[in-house]
């Protein structure tokens, strides 16, 4: 009676209770069927939701290196399936960050010459996190390559490869170090073919622009200094024949008592969309038009600051063109070149002063250095890297037995091999010292040959 009193005396009900309530506190409900995780397996968990959403999952395979994409293709046959078709790798190749243009692409650099009568392939890597996996790499190289390398250059991951299969029959091979994938490509000869001599092939591959690449073959005139170009394109498959020839100027025949290339056409670089060589002596640069397939008609000189000629480095950075002269061969300045992109002149970046490291490297001078006729510094600079985006600019430098990395604007150095002159070049000067000439840049990619 007294609880239908307080009703009817307008009490407030249980169900207006709970309703008033609900505006001041949070309303817990309780889960009908609570899920249970295993803290042991969450990990594996979130795997399996990335690995079922095929968005998401290319959205993460796209960011990440190559050489972990390689080891990723074991996880599943899904995995593999997605990482080794052509369509991903050529979406790949142009969103990763991997070319030359890129500040930190090299991660290695591969080492081919000839010295003492013997080709030496070798390689260098650029961070002590990547020896390994550089050590992998070159041993598929060697193991790949059965005859005697004639030649080797690079471009934003591909090698191109001349060599001499069995010691008699001439091959070019088109190699991805990352992939371990190839194609041969055979090799044509220029119509006159009998007054020509040995072939410089360079490979020519910008994954920002196409997923294609071209080989340019300079073959030297044995008679008289004249070089004819041929170009092969992955495209199509075909070499085709540049219809005029580059013929050195009259100077030059002087300088040639027997024949010598006067170009490093073996060391094209790849800029502005062109390949470029640099002359042996200092003295100018060759433009080759890759769209157009011909030699463009001028290059600005270098404009060197005294008598001495000499480029101790030749090469891209940054997106940019990049030469390093001695300014002074009593010195150790150097002058660092960038070449604009009209073409209009090359303009002087900076001088570089490498006095500073002598205290720690002696060896960077030469003991039997003569000032009347010789130059002081005893080293070489195998590459040269130019990071924007940190405001950095990194020296390699090969001297007697070490190879150093030395930061220009912070100047520290860091250590990064030490190099000993082995059995066969024990008795040889430039046995432990690599040049810019003798180095090819080693960057990842998944591009297909």
């Amino acid at each position: 009676m007294h609880s239908a009193a307080g009703t009817a005396g307008g009490g407030p009900s249980r169900g207006s209770f709970y309703a008033a309530q609900k505006s001041k506190f949070p309303l817990i409900k309780h889960m009908k069927n609570p899920r249970e995780i295993n803290l042991h397996r969450s990990s594996s968990a979130s795997a399996t939701l990335i690995a079922d959403n095929q968005d998401l999952l290319l959205r993460i395979l796209h960011c990440l290196p190559p050489i972990s994409l390689i080891r990723f293709q074991t996880v599943s046959k899904k995995w593999l399936s997605i990482i080794s078709s052509p369509d991903f790798c050529r979406l790949h190749c142009r969103k990763y960050p991997s070319t030359a243009a890129s500040s930190t692409a090299a991660s290695a650099l591969f080492l081919f010459r000839k010295i003492g009568g013997i080709r030496e392939l070798n390689f260098i890597s650029l961070d002590q996190e990547y020896v390994n996996s550089m050590g992998g790499i070159f041993s598929r190289l060697t193991n790949f390559v059965k005859g005697e390398i004639l030649g080797l250059h690079s471009c934003n991951g591909l090698l191109c490869i001349e060599f001499n299969m069995n010691y008699s029959a001439r091959e070019f091979i088109v190699f991805n170090p990352t992939t371990n994938q190839h194609r041969v490509i055979p090799l044509v000869k220029p119509a006159n073919k009998l007054s020509y001599v040995h072939p410089y092939v360079n490979i020519a591959f910008d994954p920002s622009k196409s997923d294609h690449y071209k080989l340019v073959c300079a073959w030297g005139d044995s008679d008289r200094p004249k070089f004819r170009f041929l170009v092969y394109s992955s495209e199509t498959g075909i070499w085709r024949e540049m219809v005029k020839t580059l013929c050195i100027v009259e100077s030059w025949s002087d300088k040639l008592s027997n024949f010598t290339e006067p170009y490093h056409f073996d060391r094209g670089v790849l800029w502005n969309g062109d390949l470029h060589w640099v002359c042996k002596t200092g003295d100018d640069t060759i433009c080759f038009d890759l769209d157009n397939e011909c030699v463009k008609p001028e290059m600005p000189d270098l404009p060197w600051s005294n008598g001495w000629h000499e480029v101790c480095y030749f090469g891209e950075s940054g997106g940019e063109l990049y030469a390093i002269g001695l300014n002074n061969p009593q010195t150790l300045l150097f002058d660092v070149f960038s070449l604009k992109r009209d073409y209009s002149q090359w303009v002087v970046m900076s001088c570089i002063d490498l006095t500073p490291l002598v205290t720690l490297y002696p060896a960077m001078v030469d003991q039997r250095y003569d000032p009347a006729d010789e130059k002081m510094c005893d080293f070489h600079m195998p590459y040269f890297l130019v990071d924007e985006a940190n405001k950095q600019r990194r020296l390699v430098i090969s001297l007697d037995g070490k190879v150093i990395s030395y930061s220009i604007d912070d100047m520290t150095v860091k250590e990064i091999a030490e190099v000993e002159p082995g059995l066969l070049f024990c008795s040889l000067r430039d046995a432990t010292k690599y040049r810019w000439s003798e180095a090819c840049q080693h960057v990842e990619t998944l591009a297909c040959v």
